[in-house]
């Protein structure tokens, strides 16, 4: 993750469910009250019902750079 930071012309945020991890989001993941860039990528990851959720909002919003790990 701090590799991820330093990359030039990006803003990374991390959002993490099941560990707290100071200064990154905590809790369970939502993005429905956040603004990204029309371009923005989207990395999830986690059990498929959270992915799935986000996705569709994501998805819903216009997003299409959406990449997904189920487990």
């Amino acid at each position: 993750m701090d590799l991820l930071t330093t990359l030039p012309n990006t803003q990374s945020e991390f959002f993490l469910s099941q560990q707290d991890a100071t200064p990154y989001h905590y809790g369970r993941v939502h993005t429905d009250d956040q603004q990204f860039p029309q371009n923005a990528e989207f990395y999830l990851c986690g059990n498929k019902p959270m992915v799935v959720e986000q996705m569709a909002s994501l998805k819903s919003r216009g997003y299409t750079n959406i990449y997904l790990e189920i487990f």
